[in-house]
């Protein structure tokens, strides 16, 4: 889920069961072809992300 106000700043999180939704809710699914997904660690936001998986590997001390 991913919350937005028009340019300016964008919060994400997800659903869980027993949240509620006190206003709308829009839900929108995309399925991608062809496309590997992966998740890397984000050291600024301290989150581990979704996004297109490299396709270069890297050694151990490259990361």
């Amino acid at each position: 889920m991913t919350v937005g106000y028009r340019d300016e700043w964008a919060l994400a999180g997800h659903l869980e069961p027993g949240n509620e939704v006190l206003y709308l809710a829009e839900v929108v699914i995309l399925k991608f072809n062809g496309m590997l997904l992966d998740r890397h660690f984000d050291a600024e936001r301290r989150i581990s992300l979704l996004g297109a998986k490299s396709t270069v590997e890297k050694t151990a001390g490259e990361i």
